[in-house]
């Protein structure tokens, strides 16, 4: 009996079978390839504005009916200059319903592993597979056999090869500055046009739109965050290398538009808005600023920031198409901690305390050492602070004998103007009041904490006269006011500064002082017998 309901099982089977593989070559019949060969080139070519050939097609079944394009060559495939549109794949996915009418409908085509590859000249200019087909150029017409729905980029990426990194004619500097890129692309009035973009900056990610023509390349781009890595990645896109110690971080901390004209010039505009910004040891909170490039100039202009319980604001300008790349710095520092400053900045630890301002002028390159590039002016004002560990007072007390001193020096202000060359500040103004005297100095400070200065500490006239009281000679060289000026010098280094005091000289001066004084009052005695 068994073999009686076996039967129609397998005659089930078999019409089943049957039906698949009719169905099979009915679709296969009806998805030409030579039919959807001629119209995926069609639709390439007007998606990418250069012309389009398939080399081979394939139909798939599973998990979903589609065909799939390989062997793709864009623009005849010639390399312009060293530069190229690439295309790993197209998988068209045909609507099921309209398979066997015309036109078919298809619900997308996916542009898999377009690769646009860019060359930067030794000039800086970019070079570009730009379209060459006019706005139009391949447009599908109403009785198109595909009617396409949507065509999506996905695994998109820009590659820019640098010429000014080329040695024994190979370029050592081959970057990918975005990459996974996906998109919604269509092309209208000449222009291939990216929507809804999305794409990598290394480990970091952007969105925005984007389009290609025969004028050029435009991108908008917006992190949603940056890596601090990745920051090589995005100068890289206006051709210079980023600052060493260079941060940005925050939600949507970066806005970018770029743009690469048909003759290869790139500018860009944009904004930086980083909770927290940092340039090597300098630390930022809350920094604003717009950006822009142009001319090989890149420009931070009106940078507003927080800083070590203060205020800052300023610009930066870089020529990076000089190598070192060169640039300038203009900042205003107000109501910093000057403490933290130091501390977290340079090696002067815990030296000096206060409230103080920055003003900083300066220029410099991408060369190393980049501290003997940096040249320019610093003004600096502190109030109500500390010098540490800077026992001028305490040398000149045991100079006249007349007690020890503390080994820090306490002011109400401390003024300077440094001018910066050659990695030292060297100052002509450098100016400290106190309570008790006012000090001045001329020299240098070495940007290894090395100290060359001379200059004179003026007591007031109640110091002064406690000086005169223990070293009589002094009397002779006190001024009008009573006050008493002793020059000093001051060698060593900011950790351990060594101060010297010429006490002969002083009291040599106050003798002759002294005695010229003692003349005078005999002449006058003289004259007024005379008469």
């Amino acid at each position: 009996m068994a073999h009686l309901f076996r039967r129609p099982l397998v005659l089930v089977a078999a019409i089943v079978l049957v039906v698949l593989i009719a169905g099979f070559l009915a679709i296969r019949w009806a998805l030409d390839p030579s039919l959807l060969k001629s119209a995926a080139e069609s639709r390439l070519s007007a998606a990418l504005g250069l012309p389009v050939t398939v080399g081979t097609l394939r139909v798939s079944f599973f998990p979903t009916i589609g065909v799939t394009g390989t062997n793709i060559a864009i623009g005849g495939g010639a390399r312009e200059a060293g530069t190229s549109l690439d295309l790993r794949a197209v998988h068209i996915y045909p609507r099921l319903s309209s398979i066997f009418r015309r036109p078919i409908v298809v619900d997308r085509v996916d542009l898999d592993g377009l690769t646009l590859q860019a060359r930067r000249d030794g000039s800086g200019r970019w070079i570009l597979p730009l379209p060459r087909m006019p706005g139009g150029a391949g447009t599908p017409t109403e009785n198109a056999a595909f009617d396409v729905s949507e065509v999506l980029l996905k695994n998109g990426r820009l590659t820019i090869a640098d010429d000014r990194a080329t040695a024994a004619g190979v370029n050592t500097n081959v970057v990918t500055p975005i990459d996974n890129m996906s998109a919604t692309v269509h092309r209208a009035g000449g222009a291939t046009r990216l929507d809804d973009l999305t794409a990598s900056v290394g480990r970091s990610t952007v969105t925005g739109n984007g389009s290609l023509d025969a004028n050029g390349l435009r991108l908008s781009l917006g992190w949603t965050n940056l890596n601090a890595t990745d920051l090589p990645l995005v100068f890289a896109l206006v051709g210079t290398p980023a600052p060493a110690g260079l941060s940005i971080e925050g939600n949507s901390p970066l806005v970018l538009d770029l743009t690469v004209d048909s003759n290869g010039e790139v500018t860009a505009s944009g904004k930086i808005a980083a909770d927290r910004a940092a340039l090597g040891t300098l630390a930022m909170t809350d920094f604003r600023s717009p950006v822009a490039f142009a001319g090989n100039r890149l420009t931070l202009s009106q940078m507003a920031f927080r800083a070590y319980s203060g205020t800052g604001a300023g610009r930066v300008f870089a020529n990076v198409l000089a190598s070192p790349v060169t640039w300038t710095l203009d900042a205003d520092l107000q109501h910093l901690d000057i403490a933290r400053f130091l501390s977290e900045n340079t090696t002067a630890k815990d030296k000096v305390t206060g409230t103080g301002s920055l003003q900083a002028r300066l220029r410099g390159s991408s060369a190393t050492p980049v501290e003997r590039t940096v040249a320019g002016t610093v003004a600096l004002s502190i109030a109500d602070g500390t010098i540490r560990n800077f026992p001028l007072v305490a040398a000149v007390y045991s100079a006249f004998k007349v007690g020890t001193g503390g080994r820090d020096l306490d002011f109400q202000s401390l003024t300077g103007t440094f001018t910066v060359a050659d990695a030292r500040a060297t100052t002509t103004d450098l100016t400290a009041r106190g309570r008790e005297l006012t000090m001045t100095a001329s020299g240098t400070l070495g940007f290894d904490q090395s100290i060359a200065m001379s200059g004179t500490v003026l007591f007031s006239a109640a110091k002064s006269a406690e000086f005169v009281h223990s070293v009589k000679e002094l009397s002779a060289l006190r001024n009008e006011e009573g006050e008493l000026p002793v020059p000093f010098t001051v060698s060593g280094t900011a950790a351990d500064p060594h101060f010297a005091i010429d006490v002969a000289d002083l009291l040599r001066r106050g003798a002759q002082n002294e005695l010229k004084r003692r003349l005078g009052e005999k002449i006058k005695d003289l004259f007024k017998k005379i008469k």
